[in-house]
């Protein structure tokens, strides 16, 4: 089934759940009189619906389940037929042809463990270089020229990539901040970016069937501190308020080819432990997660630029947008990407390391590691030695590693007295 026959099939069926929760009946025919061809698949799909439908229902303090073995008990991959009852008797639900396989007693007592244990379940996010692969095959050229809508910023990138569409004969429509909607020419507009109706009256003046692609530049106009004079709320409207008008307007347009979303930002993902990311930006972030898990008919990403924009980097920043949005259909999508020092970084998850344990003994510390890695260090029993004549016992609530530490951990300079914490 084509894209489009399955988005179209969506909108079918939440028209049918519509009317369904309102109480009105249905004929399905009538839903399908537009793409009769769609028919069967839709009534497969309402059939698979309304059995499940009790699921929606609460349960009962206890169900019952009844299963019935129907391959041989010798078998490696046993089948059975389960049923799931009420308490007072009425079958919920039906499960044929339940598949299992047998595992040995010790391999699940062996695997117990594992999965008790929480640091198997955390992970965090690690930016990995992933530079754009060279292409199988050139982007074949449209039979059309490419519709894109810029939602331009105020310090030039916009500009700088309307440059680069004219060139490649990409048919660039910006839109502007003002305080109300106007048509300044065919590919200008100006629209109030805080007011719904702006947005309505935009795509009303567009054919919205001819674009491909729509690009939110108007993150990148955020403040990088918060102004004490106004709520932090009103501040970051760009980063929500304009982004969750923009996708409402969006989700009313039919698209003929899918429509690409693209939210640029700037500095607003930490790549490393010590970046500081623009907290304004981080509503966006949460609505390009929502749209991603409700939104079908369109896709969605944030593509991240160095925090620290200077006028030469524009140009650079241009071409790296450019490059990222006409590569060819066959590339990976990727949902987050950022950009820094000209080079592509995607998102992917790691497995967080688990703490290093603690000795049980009253006393420990760190000592150098015989690999000089960082990696390998670890907290030591250590015996607790009286103080002596002109000596003083402290009490270390917290401590830390300075840089001659770190030095001497990594075997770079030679260890003096008993090691760490010698200053």
């Amino acid at each position: 089934m084509e894209q489009s026959d399955e988005e179209e099939l969506l909108d079918l069926l939440m028209r049918w759940e519509e009317l369904r929760n309102r109480g009105q009946p249905v004929v399905i025919a009538d839903l399908c009189r537009n793409r009769p061809d769609l028919l069967d698949e839709l009534l497969k799909r309402i059939t698979a619906l309304e059995t499940t439908s009790w699921l929606e229902q609460p349960l009962e303090e206890k169900i019952f389940c009844h299963v019935e073995l129907i391959s041989d008990p010798e078998q490696l991959v046993q089948a059975a037929n389960a049923t799931i009852f009420s308490q007072t008797g009425k079958i919920l639900c039906r499960v044929t042809k339940l598949k299992a396989t047998k595992v040995a007693a010790a391999s699940w007592h062996q695997a117990e463990p594992k999965r008790n244990q929480v640091s198997q379940l955390l992970y965090d996010i690690d930016w990995q270089l992933n530079a754009l692969a060279e292409p199988t095959q050139l982007k074949a050229p449209a039979s059309k020229p490419e519709h894109w809508l810029v939602f331009s910023d105020e310090l030039g990138l916009s500009q700088q990539l309307q440059l680069k569409c004219a060139s490649a004969q990409i048919i660039c429509i910006s839109i502007g901040k003002g305080e109300r909607f106007a048509s300044l020419s065919p590919t200008q507009f100006t629209i109030n970016p805080f007011e719904t109706s702006d947005y309505i009256r935009l795509f009303e003046h567009l054919s919205a069937g001819v674009i491909r692609r729509c690009v939110y530049l108007w993150a990148l106009d955020l403040p990088n501190d918060v102004k004490p004079a106004s709520s932090l709320t009103e501040q970051s409207g760009l980063a929500w308020k304009a982004p969750l008008y923009l996708v409402q307007a969006l989700q009313k347009q039919s698209f003929a080819g899918g429509l690409l979303l693209d939210f640029v930002t700037r500095g607003a993902f930490a790549l490393t432990a010590n970046s500081q990311p623009n907290i304004q930006a981080a509503p966006l972030l949460g609505v390009a997660k929502s749209i991603l898990a409700e939104v079908a008919n369109f896709s969605c990403r944030v593509i991240d630029l160095d925090p620290t924009p200077a006028a030469l980097a524009l140009q650079k920043d241009a071409s790296s947008l450019f490059l990222e949005f006409t590569q060819p259909d066959q590339q990976p999508f990727e949902e987050q990407l950022a950009y820094r020092n000209s080079l592509r970084y995607a998102a992917r998850l790691k497995r967080v390391a688990p703490v290093k344990p603690v000795p049980t003994t009253p006393n420990y510390g760190l000592t150098i590691p015989a690999s000089g890695s960082l990696g390998d260090l670890a907290w030591q029993a250590c015996e607790r030695a009286a103080p002596q004549a002109g000596e003083v016992e402290i009490e270390v609530h917290a401590t830390g590693l300075n840089f001659k530490d770190v030095l001497l951990a990594l075997h770079r300079v030679p260890a003096m007295g008993d090691g760490l914490g010698v200053e």
